[in-house]
């Protein structure tokens, strides 16, 4: 065997990892959207759960980052252990649609297919859309696995003719050696699917492992096992939820690894049996990685209770450090497009504790209340911490390819944090005239009252609308918002020039003047802060309208 053979077939490889990382990173960031939607429909049906588990997995082409962000999810609480389940067996099963795609070697496919390189990188630069981009870029990285596929089968063919080579792999035949095997190269490459390819490329090129018979297959079945430790490495230092979702992703490919370990080892003649159903050395080993999926999937989901309970008894429970931002976990940043989206999600549950403290303030105010202040400064804590978790957050992400698009969406979030801020900086600072207020035993006039009510019934018509923004919705019309905007300041300069009016004609004391300017200018500014995170979330429908 040359020194070109071997680098070469090091080259083959070489292009496949490339191929496949850009394949499934511009997948991700073209069916983010997509990945967004359908984890936001998780449910308690079980079927559902399976078919987005598979669905996200063959749209990313990775079962690793599904789980991953599988854990990022349950470590934030979005979803139960008993909805991860299902979804962990549905990702097995859409792992392996890239196995089958690699298969098509068998007929010819990658001859042709290789061009979709050449392709996908002169779509990727006529483009401009950045999504349209991606989907031309995950074109050309699956021209690039199949180019690698094409070498590594190529080279195969010649190593195949090396006597030590085949002698070598002859004598690997114990089952559980096998399986180890499967194991270690799978943690060594991080993909599975990346060692399915190599295991392909050398069934294509006639290159058997302990002298043929099911010791292929038990190589896969290893291969299942050995993806398990991204997920159980990622789960490290997460919540008691978030381990437990890993320990079952292992549970549930390693009891059904060992079952079929066992099955194979007792039928000696399942390769004769499958090979007389599907002549294709590579289609054989593909549909066996499916259909073992699939099988295990039909045993054990009426078992998600019992993988639940014991994934609970391995990892007791501890009290969870709580986090201000939970939803926002690193995991995420596996799929950015997806981030970017629960980033949005947290903003909006920021601005609402933030809105939250000032409704609570006003409405202290309104009913003479002091207790409410704690309340207020709960909420003002909780803002500064969530502003702080976002802010972290979005600067990891923005490290990430997340699409013209994505960085705008980003940008917006940036400029609106201290407006939301600024909401509960306000909301204290009228708990501070509320106490005024009560401990001087000011008084105002009922029609004072009510219209310091109907002012603050504005702002609250503001945050609705502003929050609608937030949707990023192209129908979305900022006008709405600066018309509301508009009605707060002039609910100002009623009330300050009715004071006014009041002070001159003796009806209303000097002493409440400061109290009731300062609380009415902070009233007024909270509605400007909100306009300008309607503003700039608008500014992001404005584009998408323009290129409607």
């Amino acid at each position: 065997m040359s020194i070109e053979t071997i680098m070469f077939l090091v080259a083959g490889l070489g292009a496949f990892l490339i191929g496949f990382k850009i394949l499934s990173e511009n997948l991700a960031k073209f069916a983010g959207r997509t990945m967004r939607n359908m984890f936001n429909k998780i449910s308690g049906n079980k079927f559902a759960g399976i078919a987005i588990g598979a669905g996200s997995t063959a749209l990313i082409q990775s079962s690793a980052a599904t789980t991953v962000m599988l854990i990022g999810f349950a470590n934030a609480g979005i979803i139960t252990l008993y909805q991860a389940v299902p979804i962990i067996m549905g990702a097995n099963i859409g792992t392996t649609v890239t196995a089958l795609i690699l298969s098509l070697d068998a007929i010819d496919v990658p001859l042709f297919a290789m061009g979709l390189s050449l392709i996908g990188i002169f779509g990727a630069k006529l483009v401009k859309k950045d999504r349209t981009k991606s989907l031309f870029l995950a074109i050309a990285g699956m021209g690039l696995v199949f180019f690698g596929l094409k070498t590594m089968s190529t080279q195969m063919s010649v190593v195949a003719k090396e006597p030590f080579v085949t002698e070598a792999l002859d004598t690997v035949t114990f089952p559980l050696l096998l399986l180890a095997i499967g194991i270690v190269f799978t943690i060594v490459m991080q993909s599975s699917t990346a060692v399915t390819g190599i295991l392909l490329s050398m069934a294509g090129a006639g290159l058997t492992i302990g002298n043929g018979g099911n010791s292929i297959y038990y190589v896969i079945l290893g291969t299942n096992i050995g993806t398990c430790l991204t997920a159980i490495l990622s789960s490290m230092g997460a919540s008691t939820n978030a381990k437990r979702t890993a320990v079952i992703h292992l549970m549930f490919n390693v009891v059904g690894s060992l079952i079929f370990l066992i099955v194979l080892w007792i039928w000696s003649g399942f390769n004769d049996f499958w090979s007389g159903i599907i002549p294709s050395s590579k289609m054989q080993i593909a549909l066996f990685h499916m259909t073992f999926n699939l099988i295990c999937t039909i045993i054990f989901l009426p078992f998600t209770n019992v993988f639940v309970k014991v994934a609970e008894w391995l990892v007791p429970v501890k009290k969870d450090k709580t986090s201000s931002s939970a939803l926002l976990d690193e995991r995420l940043l596996e799929a950015p497009n997806v981030a970017v989206g629960y980033v949005v999600t947290e903003t909006k549950r920021m601005a609402g504790i933030a809105m939250n403290a000032l409704n609570v303030a006003f409405d202290g105010f309104m009913n003479r209340d002091q207790s409410v202040s704690e309340v207020v400064q709960d909420n003002m804590k909780s803002t500064a911490q969530m502003n702080s978790a976002i802010t972290g957050f979005i600067v990891k992400l923005s490290t990430k390819n997340v699409g013209l698009n994505g960085e705008k969406i980003i940008t917006a979030v940036h400029a609106s944090m201290p407006d939301i801020e600024r909401l509960a900086e306000l909301a204290e600072n009228v708990t501070k005239y509320t106490t005024r207020y009560v401990e001087q035993e000011l008084t105002f006039s009922d029609s004072v009252m009510k219209e310091l009510g109907q002012m603050f019934e504005a702002i609250r018509s503001l945050y609705d609308s502003a929050m609608r923004s937030l949707d990023l919705n192209v129908y979305y019309n900022v006008a709405e918002a600066e018309q509301l905007e508009n009605n707060i300041d002039a609910y100002k300069k009623s009330l300050l020039d009715g004071h006014m009016i009041r002070l001159n004609d003796g009806t209303c004391s000097p002493e409440s003047s400061g109290v009731f300017i300062n609380l009415v200018n902070n009233l007024e500014r909270a509605g400007d802060h909100l306009y300008f995170i309607a503003e700039a979330f608008a500014k992001l429908n404005e584009v998408k309208q323009n290129k409607r």
